[in-house]
């Protein structure tokens, strides 16, 4: 049983990334003109803001074997290209988030991530979407939407949420599933694993206790 909580670990792995023609800065004084903000899309990315979780963890009859609350922040932005990226430990707490950029874009929210001596960029969450939409990536073997408009209540009120799944088809990990309210954030995110009789269960849930949002 693997538990993935790159989440916990929030401090980061600095360092440049190259920019194009626009300044280097989080704040340059040079050509903003030439500058896509891309802070507003499927989740919120403007820096500082917070989203405040309980995590949970069970064994394999589903009961909670210990929780407490955790948060991650949009703790930085960065200019690559002509564009902002922003760092979110515990965005997707499946991945090596530390190593990740985001940024929204028109056809949703992606990832860039240093890799070896280069950089991979690649769409992680489709949005606008619709039901039954898969794409895939390097890092795993598909993404699909599984829902549009799931319903979901949280401390945090009763949000309208898209269902979102990582899918591994060759590995023993079970799938990553997320619920993310459109321009307010992920609500709840799942992770599966597998007992040795191959049956899957929820090893670990992430619910979103309060979103503080400039």
């Amino acid at each position: 049983m693997i538990l993935c909580r790159n989440s916990l670990a929030f401090w980061l792995i600095g360092g440049l990334i190259f920019a194009g023609n626009c300044s280097r800065e989080s704040n340059p004084v040079g050509n903003i003109d030439c500058i896509r903000d891309n802070s507003d899309g499927l989740t919120p990315f403007k820096v500082g803001n917070k989203w405040i979780i309980r995590f949970y963890y069970y064994d394999t009859s589903g009961s909670v074997i210990t929780t407490f609350l955790d948060s991650f922040v949009v703790r930085r932005d960065t200019i690559i290209g002509k564009e902002r990226w922003y760092k979110i430990p515990g965005l997707k707490p499946a991945d090596l988030d530390t190593r990740d950029w985001y940024t929204n874009r028109s056809d949703g929210i992606w990832v860039r991530r240093r890799y070896y001596d280069s950089s991979i960029t690649y769409l992680t969450f489709k949005f606008p979407t619709m039901e039954g939409d898969s794409w895939g990536n390097q890092i795993h073997d598909s993404t699909r939407t599984v829902s549009t408009n799931e319903v979901i209540e949280t401390p945090s009120g009763i949000d309208t949420c898209i269902h979102y799944e990582d899918h591994y088809q060759f590995s023993q990990l079970g799938d990553f599933h997320y619920f993310i309210a459109p321009h307010k954030g992920w609500v709840v995110f799942e992770e599966f694993t597998q007992t040795n009789s191959g049956r899957l269960y929820v090893v670990a849930r992430d619910v979103l206790v309060k979103a503080i949002l400039k």
